[in-house]
Parts: C-alpha cells; structure tokens; sequence
C-alpha cells in the first residue's frame, strides 16, 4: 500500500487520455442541458457530501468495525466521485455531462465537508493510540487533477469532435477498449500491491466495503429516480456515488492520518467499486443489446415498406 506506482503515475494518465476520447462523444449542447437539471445535480452533490457518509456511519456503527477501521471507511465516505466516475459512466452509458459536473463540484465542496466528517468520526471512534487532529484539503493538488485528467482532456476531444466530427467518429470506437484494459490493468495491480495483506485485510473490512458500496450505488441511483430522472442520469449519480476517490483517501490516511490501518478499508474498495462498476456496465451493455435490436429491426421493416411502396 505504501507504494501506489501505476496507481499514483499511470492511472492518471491514462485516465487523460481516455477523457481526450470521451470528450469525442460530447457537445456543448449536453453541458447546457446537464446544467439546466438543477434538481439531479442537487440531488447528486447533497447525496454525496451528506448522505454517503451518513451511509458509511450506520455501516460502522452496525458491523462494530474497530475504530481504526471505521475512520478509514469514514475517509472513503467524505471523499468525492473520483474521475474513474466519468469513464464508468461512460461505459456503462450514463449521462457523462452530468457525472462530469458532479465530480467538479462535489471535488470542491468537499475540501469544506472532508475535515469536518474525520473530524467526527475521530469523536465517534476514539483511537487510543493517537488522536486525529484537524485534516486539511489542499486545494491545489485537487484543482490540478480535476484541470489535467478531467477539463483539459475532455475540451480537447470535444475541440476535434467540432472541428472533424468524422475523425471524432473514428477514434470514439477505440475508447470502450482503452477504458476496460485500463480498469483490468489497475485491478491487476491494486491486487499485486495488496497480496501479502490481502487476507487479513479481507476479512477485517471486506463486508463493510461491500455493503458500503452496495448502498451507495443503489443511494445515488434512488435519488435520481426520485427527482424523475431518466435512466443515463440515474446510472451517471450510481457511479458518482460508488466510485469514490480512493487514490485521495490512500494519500491522506497513509500522509496526513500516517496510518496504514487507516487505509486498509481504501485499499479494499478500492477493488471492489471496479467490481461493482463492471457489474452495472455488463448489466447496462446487456440490456441495451435487446433494444438496439429491436430498433434495428423496425428500422428493417420500415425500410421494406418504403421499398413496395415505391414499386
């Protein structure tokens, strides 16, 4: 864990190049519309600064996690969407306009939300051995991240898609495969990194990580759906919600908290959210197959029917 090597350089570079491809995909139009649905987007920042954590508290408190291990799911719980959340959304074809709005503006609240969620979570579980004092949030390493993974990346793919909308067309199709061979190349290496801990650490923190993420999928896609939204904005505030920033997290509890107990339960969800992100992407590319068929399908039969008219 101490180690992040693909984690902390590659990841994030690979993750800019994939946002160059989806901002392929995207329009200035789908910004402003993203931007208009206030309620999903209110919805969608509260549920991650208030509710995850609330979330992450019931968990502890009902699995009596040691406190140690209860602050570091508390850490997972105050940190923001990471911007995976933009590819899985991507993938698993959910709005990405709206994750990406929700990654920018849940990534600066919680500089304010953060330290106030450890700070009593250190109160709710006292650790004896050493006291939580005020955790910081510099700004400068978040903004940097959002501007170099997220912002830049996508207002390059979007300038080509202007500019050459066939080109843009072109190097769309290669995205999907660039996003799964980097998310099993991360999963690889997360896997590797924890080996000889893995175990132990499994059994300590495992089902709370599980549950804690199970809940906040279904918490962020709840929410949507209780605003009306369609189903690619409830699938962008599922992801938002699950995909936390466990890069952050591991970097904080391992150089500001300077406890590896504290990252444990980081390190483990940081595997399983790409299991359950996998997951809504096969369910999602699966039932979209069925309907994609059946447009084809009517597009077919209309197709026959203008040509024995034209007959």
């Amino acid at each position: 864990m101490q180690d992040q090597g693909f984690a902390a350089v590659g990841l994030p570079v690979a993750l800019a190049i994939i946002m160059v491809g989806i901002g392929l995909t995207l329009t200035t139009n789908q910004f402003t519309k993203s931007l208009n649905s206030r309620g999903v987007i209110t919805a969608g920042v509260i549920g991650q600064l208030l509710f995850v954590p609330i979330v992450g508290l019931a968990v502890a408190f009902a699995l009596q996690m040691e406190p140690v291990f209860a602050i570091g799911l508390m850490l997972i719980a105050a940190t923001p969407g990471g911007v995976t959340t933009n590819l899985f959304t991507h993938l698993c074809k959910g709005n990405v306009p709206l994750s990406i709005i929700l990654t920018v503006l849940a990534s600066i609240a919680m500089m304010v939300t953060l330290p106030f969620w450890i700070w009593l979570s250190g109160k709710l579980f006292p650790v004896t051995d050493h006291e939580l004092g005020f955790i910081s949030v510099p700004p400068g390493p978040v903004i940097g991240m959002l501007l170099g993974v997220v912002a830049l990346p996508i207002a390059l793919g979007m300038f080509i898609r202007a500019k050459n909308e066939n080109l843009a067309k072109k190097l769309e199709k290669i995205v999907s495969v660039v996003g799964v061979i980097t998310i099993v190349i991360m999963f690889v290496f997360l896997v590797i990194d924890l080996k000889d801990q893995l175990g132990d650490i499994l059994v300590k923190t495992g089902p709370a990580v599980v549950i804690f993420t199970g809940l906040i999928m279904a918490l962020g896609w709840g929410l949507a759906a209780i605003v009306k939204r369609p189903i690619e904005d409830r699938v962008a505030l599922a992801v938002e919600f699950a995909l936390r920033n466990s890069t952050m997290s591991l970097v904080i509890a391992l150089t500001v908290i300077q406890d590896s107990e504290v990252a444990a339960p980081a390190a483990v969800f940081s595997v399983v959210m790409y299991i359950y992100g996998g997951a809504l992407a096969f369910a999602r590319r699966k039932a979209r197959r069925p309907a994609e068929v059946g447009t084809r399908g009517v597009e077919i039969e209309e197709d026959k029917e203008k040509a024995l008219i034209a007959e």
